[in-house]
């Protein structure tokens, strides 16, 4: 194993890259790994590297581009200087080295030779063969809308930025570049090898998100259940269209809190961390013959239902004689392994979506592109524009668990009338408290929070039991009555969230809670 010791680049490293494959068994796990030193010049000169179709887009953007050179920059007094690691797979039908991990820093050191190519002739470079060598890297056509306008925007920054140095600069970092940074490349013989190293590799700077590892794992189930490879390709496809951001924000910020208060079960101060992804972990499909996983078989056999149902009414349902039929995904149930669990993802982040749910901050991270139901966009658009501060950001991620959970056990029945009832109950909290912090968001979900107290004399009124536990959502709604709050109609925050506030809003008598002074 090469000594990877050496200083790295300090730019974001590569995101989650990962896709199908089947694990080798026995003694031939340990034979199906190689590594090997590679020069940015052997990398690029490799004609069997090949980015797979099921790699996620291009998104380094200038600034991270620019953050490679002067990377190398700084450090060229490290002879030689590491740049990363790369993870392909040997796909022996196609006969290529696929990019597992590491898409990122190739197609980013493909810019910067390819940015070095437009002077090396004007300047006369010893590196003659700079064009030969961009000509021959491995640069696939995308039309996933992000990868060629990222890879044009960064060669113009590259290109803008070689043009302000000397040209013994560029000829001193030309050949450091290509011959002295190093490439440690990992080569896996089954994909589900790149999965493992994939799990366990401690990246540094910005960390994985949890839904990360989660696709790798049930991409390893999917391989482990011998689903077909344009299954896999589909359902990688339809995961890397949504940003990862939103993904890890719905899962994180939303379905997990459901989840746990729904159980009564506090929520962490850190959140869904990778140390809590067994929660989105669940039942295999081989459990459907093992007598003590009987409390999955009503699942499985759903799941057995639908399949058969689209299997066997395939073209009436295609020429819409026959109505789609979708798997009942339920935010409490347990989770199936493998494509369920993809199709249970992009279910509730379409949902989120439909019922306006709030998008990941800082809000210029992700165009807010939300196709809000009708009866919802005013509401949306006046909550949206009433968040403001941290505070206000939680009371809408609360509100936003209460809606969804809602949405996720009556459909659409009574909506509007839902999400104002909804959203008076979770402004309570911002209303009565002067900052609003987690725990404060957690005691209150919970139904420990003394405001409870105040308007119902009940320390335990958890709304998400109730909607959970609730069969008509009429009677369910008629029991809602968002806590009583002192009547400040003149303070700040009351004109700022008076556009929400139910019309029947009543006002109280009570001394203001002291909590308000004291929740900092």
């Amino acid at each position: 194993m090469p000594d990877l010791s050496q200083p790295q680049s300090q730019t974001d490293p590569d995101r989650a890259d990962t896709g199908p494959g089947r694990a080798p068994e026995g003694p031939d796990r340990e034979r199906s790994l190689t590594a090997k030193v590679c020069t940015i010049r052997d990398v690029l000169e490799d004609a069997r590297l090949a980015i797979p179709a099921y790699q996620r887009p291009y998104r380094w953007d200038a600034r991270n581009a620019l953050q490679l050179v002067e990377d190398v920059e700084r450090f060229r007094s490290e002879n030689p200087y590491r740049i990363g690691t790369f993870i392909v797979h040997d796909n022996a039908d196609r006969d290529s080295l696929d990019l597992v991990d590491g898409q990122q820093r190739y197609l980013t050191s493909f810019l910067v030779v390819h940015a070095l190519s437009t002077f090396a002739d004007r300047d006369g470079s010893p590196q003659s063969d700079l064009h030969a060598l961009v000509e021959r890297a491995s640069i696939p056509k995308r039309h996933d809308g992000q990868t060629d306008d990222r890879l044009r925007v960064n060669a113009s920054a590259l290109s803008r930025l070689f043009a302000t140095w000397t040209v013994d600069r560029r000829e001193k970092f030309t050949d450091f570049f290509l011959t002295r940074c190093h490439i440690v490349q990992v080569t896996v013989h089954e994909l589900d090898g790149a999965f493992q190293m994939f799990d366990s590799q401690n990246t540094r700077g910005r960390p994985l998100f949890p839904t990360d590892l989660l696709k790798a794992y049930h991409l390893r189930e999917m391989a482990r259940d011998e689903a077909d490879r344009s299954t896999i390709l589909r359902v990688v496809r339809d995961w890397e269209q949504i940003e990862p951001r939103q993904l890890d924000h719905v899962i994180s910020k939303v379905v997990y809190p459901i989840r746990r208060w729904t159980r009564q079960e506090s929520l962490p101060t850190q959140g869904l961390t990778n140390q809590d992804v067994d929660e989105f972990k669940g039942i295999r499909s081989s459990a459907l013959h093992e007598p003590q996983a009987r409390w999955s078989h009503p699942l499985l056999m759903a799941h057995a239902f639908v399949e058969a149902y689209r299997r066997d009414n395939e073209t009436l349902i295609h020429h819409r004689v026959l109505p789609e039929l979708e798997f009942p995904f339920q935010l409490t149930q347990p989770v199936l392994d493998g494509e369920m669990f993809f199709r249970m993802v992009l279910h509730y982040v379409a949902l989120t979506e439909r019922l306006g749910g709030s998008v990941p901050e800082p809000s210029g991270e992700v165009e807010d592109t939300r196709a809000v139901h009708p009866d919802l966009a005013e509401r949306i658009g006046a909550f949206d524009a009433a968040t403001r501060g941290t505070g206000d950001r939680y009371v809408r991620h609360l509100f936003d668990c209460l809606l969804l959970a809602y949405a996720d056990r009556f459909g659409e029945t009574e909506l509007d009338r839902a999400s104002e009832l909804l959203a008076g109950w979770a402004l309570a909290l911002r209303l009565a408290l002067s900052r609003v912090q987690l725990p404060s968001v957690n005691s209150y979900a919970l139904g420990q929070h003394n405001l409870h107290n105040r308007a119902h004399g009940d320390p335990h009124r958890n709304l998400f039991v109730e909607i959970a536990s609730a069969r008509d959502a009429r009677g369910l709604l008629n029991r809602i009555v968002p806590p009583r709050v002192p009547d400040e109609s003149g303070s700040g925050r009351f004109r700022q969230f008076k556009a929400l506030l139910p019309a029947t809003e009543p006002s109280a008598t009570s001394q203001t809670d002291p909590e308000g002074r004291a929740d900092a």
